[in-house]
């Protein structure tokens, strides 16, 4: 059955990324929420950045020897990457497995900048608002309280706009899916 996933992934990534969420979605929260217990938004920003890149590298995903670990991996390097960031921000120490710098990270770190280029191309998509957010967190890695401060904004302010940048970000990469 797994396999068949793998192999339905490489075809139709939309179709094997659906299957695959609700195959391994829960392994996969599991393990993010292991990695990074105290930060949800983390985790859920993790997870959601981890299912856009498998989307992205689909047909290496699918060939790899452990499609599963590998996955796994890409939500290791997506977590520990902005994990990075907000240490950086908040001039907290960096763990030293975040440190790392590989092939693999730098062609992650590149997907990341080629989706959020896209994203920003789009001017219909998000509000002028809703864009700077977007920039500030995913990219200088601010966290929900520092948006707060930046923005002048409440922490409910906060969550239900990244919750609609979030929906409008997968609508438009579902969009671009089919």
């Amino acid at each position: 059955m797994d396999n068949e996933i793998f192999k339905i992934l490489y075809d139709d990534p939309h179709r094997g990324l659906r299957l695959l969420e609700e195959r391994f979605g829960d392994q996969l929260k599991t393990f993010v929420v292991h990695k990074f217990p105290y930060d949800m938004d983390l985790a859920q920003e993790v997870i959601q950045l981890t299912l856009i890149v498998v989307y992205q590298k689909h047909q290496e995903v699918a060939s790899a020897n452990d499609p599963f670990k590998y996955i796994m991996g890409i939500a290791r390097r997506i977590g520990g990457k902005i994990r990075s960031a907000q240490q950086r921000h908040t001039g907290e120490p960096i763990e030293e497995e975040h440190q790392v710098s590989n092939g693999e990270e730098a062609d992650l770190d590149l997907l990341v900048k080629e989706l959020m280029d896209e994203i920003f191309s789009k001017g219909e998509l998000l509000t002028p608002r809703e864009s700077e957010v977007l920039r500030s967190s995913a990219l200088e890695g601010l966290d929900n309280e520092a948006l707060e401060k930046r923005f002048n904004l409440k922490p409910q302010t906060v969550k239900n706009l990244m919750s609609k940048v979030k929906r409008k970000c997968e609508n438009f990469l579902r969009g671009n899916c089919r």
